[in-house]
């Protein structure tokens, strides 16, 4: 009889178990996160992550490289991050993109009130509903315990040949070969930290109209630097690290998310200051200044708005042909 009851206590645990990851979703789960995130309850959080939980981060104040693997490594990384959060008033996530499918939460935030001027997270979520792998890109003044190399060499699947495709399209400026990567289900989302503004493109008409802007415009990449270019199968994703001040990107991440071989979700953030065009130094007249032209001789100058903040998330490709 005791046996009896045993068994039927451990059924009903696992099929309480079962439909409660059945009942689990993207939202739910994200809910709980920003709860025990506000709260700063460690405990709370970890019921978000598995030992199969991956986090990385990159810090642009001092280029520092980080990896938290586990449920020991989240519990590092939670325990750390709240310890540096100690003032929440300025806490603010202008940004937070839910998505159940492919399962995964874009989110930007900042907390000048703890040093966080800026910081962006992508979440990726497995079929549980469970954190499978989170990127984190911060702008905060941060003390040096230690460094990892987030960059990957290649994992020869199917994610590394489509991220292999995109090196040769960009190279050549090949948008039909380009679009090979995307569907009419793919979006993008791109934020620009200093104007505060995320746009988001969708679809291959979209994808079209992005790069043909930028194939036409990125002419200067002589500045450009990568400190991270990850490549992962499973979770099939990219995440990026980049930047190119001589052409007014301080800094940008992408993350790319795949399914199968294709680009699903792509989100990009980055911080653009124009450059100043160059001036020269005035040189001593001999004759008299040309009058001004009169109003019908006037040429009338239209403003024009770089496209380059909408198209970041690409350039990342030249440095890896050229290397």
């Amino acid at each position: 009889m005791f046996r009896v009851a045993v068994a039927a206590y451990l059924i009903a645990t696992a099929v309480c178990e079962m439909n409660q990851s059945q009942n689990r979703t993207v939202q739910s789960a994200w809910d709980n996160h920003l709860n025990a995130f506000t709260s700063q309850n460690v405990d709370k959080i970890l019921l978000d992550y598995t030992n199969d939980s991956v986090i990385v981060q990159y810090n642009w104040l001092g280029n520092i490289e980080s990896e938290y693997k586990g449920i020991a490594g989240v519990t590092e990384f939670f325990t750390g991050l709240f310890s540096e959060l100690s003032d929440l008033s300025a806490l603010e996530a202008p940004v937070v993109h839910v998505d159940e499918n492919p399962g995964h939460v874009f989110l930007i935030w900042s907390c000048t009130s703890s040093g966080f001027q800026n910081a962006t997270d992508t979440f990726i979520f497995d079929h549980d509903s469970k954190i499978s792998r989170q990127n984190v890109v911060i702008h905060k003044t941060q003390a040096v315990s230690s460094t990892v190399s987030l960059s990957t060499n290649s994992t020869g699947g199917i994610v590394q040949a489509a991220w292999d495709n995109h090196f040769g399209a960009f190279g050549s400026q090949n948008i039909d070969q380009i679009l090979l990567d995307y569907t009419e289900e793919s979006m993008i989302n791109v934020y620009d930290q200093f104007a505060r503004v995320w746009t988001v493109y969708d679809g291959l008409a979209r994808v079209r109209e992005l790069f043909t802007g930028l194939f036409a415009q990125l002419n200067n990449l002589t500045t450009l630097s990568a400190p991270v270019v990850r490549v992962e199968e499973n979770p099939g994703q990219v995440f990026l690290i980049w930047n190119c001040p001589g052409v007014g990107y301080e800094s940008a991440t992408d993350t790319f998310l795949f399914t199968g071989n294709k680009i699903s979700i792509q989100n990009v953030v980055f911080r653009y200051v124009a450059p100043q065009a160059p001036t020269e130094a005035p040189t001593a007249q001999t004759e008299s200044p040309t009058p001004a032209p009169s109003t019908d001789e006037q040429v009338s100058v239209s403003s024009t708005v770089s496209i380059l903040p909408r198209f970041t998330f690409m350039v990342i490709v030249v440095l890896v042909l050229s290397a």
